[in-house]
């Protein structure tokens, strides 16, 4: 039984009639939850990288941050192989690589590009994505020597080991109230059933402590998909026109969250990195778009 169908057997059991179901996961999204919890490691964040003979620490290119060649923090490492397979690849709309590792290096800045991207060049700068696929000919690395190491270390991270577990992204529910009920009004009359269940099924926990593959992007102020949409935009469109709102919802379906993580050491600021389907499927990491967000 599928996720969506655990909830809709429950939902309909505790007298939320089928119709109102339906409307309320209309656009809930499968996604992947690594974060604390029980069964295997999944993934983790700090550490340092695994990477393959021949290939270097990703560095900063001069355009990217004020340091040139600076090397790339590893913020986020998914063990692809130890992910829960079973079931998997039919409950996710998406294709991710089955073996090895995906690291995920994010070079934290205040450069205002790293926010509001005006294009793609870079959309990409300020993050690097390392598919490494087969762990027997790759080894741990240290941190590189760079020019002005000791003014402005990379930071590396305690590894804190994370679990992953499938679940669904309500879009607009708030877990602390739930009176938002997406596609029914809030004076539903089983709108307790229904945050009680939506709790269960949701990404789970403070989102600071953990990672989110797929599902929603996170917007405290503004959304990854507008601003991907004024990218690929004509210039002069109006953000309010027909077409613009008709591109943003083309960008809706085509792209979604390769992973979304709360910086560390970087208090109310999230890391949303964006991907096509068709470059995901494809493992095209080079084009990964990144848009940092403060949320204070």
């Amino acid at each position: 039984m599928d996720l969506y169908e655990a909830f809709r057997t429950a939902a309909i059991e505790q007298g939320v009639s089928s119709a109102d179901v339906d409307a309320y996961l209309a656009d809930g999204r499968p996604c992947l939850r690594l974060g604390p919890g029980p069964g295997p490691v999944a993934g983790w964040v700090g550490g340092l990288p695994v990477l393959p003979d021949g290939v270097a620490w990703p560095r900063a290119d001069g355009n990217d941050h004020d340091v040139e060649a600076e090397p790339f923090p590893l913020a986020v490492t998914i063990d692809l192989a130890a992910l829960p397979w079973e079931g998997l690849r039919e409950a996710l709309p998406f294709t991710l690589p089955a073996t090895g590792l995906l690291q995920l290096f994010y070079l934290y800045s205040q450069d205002p590009r790293s926010q509001h991207c005006t294009g793609e060049e870079e959309a990409l700068g300020f993050v690097r994505v390392v598919h490494v696929p087969d762990l027997g000919l790759a080894g741990q690395r240290a941190v590189p020597e760079y020019a002005h190491a000791e003014k402005w270390p990379v930071p590396v991270h305690e590894r804190v080991e994370l679990r992953a577990t499938l679940r669904i992204d309500i879009p607009g529910f708030d877990p602390d109230y739930g009176t938002k009920l997406p596609g029914l009004p809030a004076d539903h009359p089983h709108s307790a059933v229904l945050k009680d269940l939506t709790l269960r099924f949701l990404p789970v926990g403070p989102y600071w402590e953990g990672v989110q593959v797929g599902g929603h992007t996170w917007g405290e102020q503004w959304d990854c998909e507008d601003a991907i949409a004024a990218e690929l935009a004509p210039p002069g469109e109006d953000s309010s026109s027909k077409a613009r709102q008709e591109r943003k919802q083309q960008v809706y379906r085509e792209w979604l969250p390769l992973a979304q993580f709360s910086v560390q050491d970087e208090e109310y600021t999230n890391a949303r990195l964006m991907i096509r389907r068709e470059d995901l499927a494809a493992a095209r990491f080079d084009r990964v778009r990144s848009y940092q967000e403060f949320t204070e």
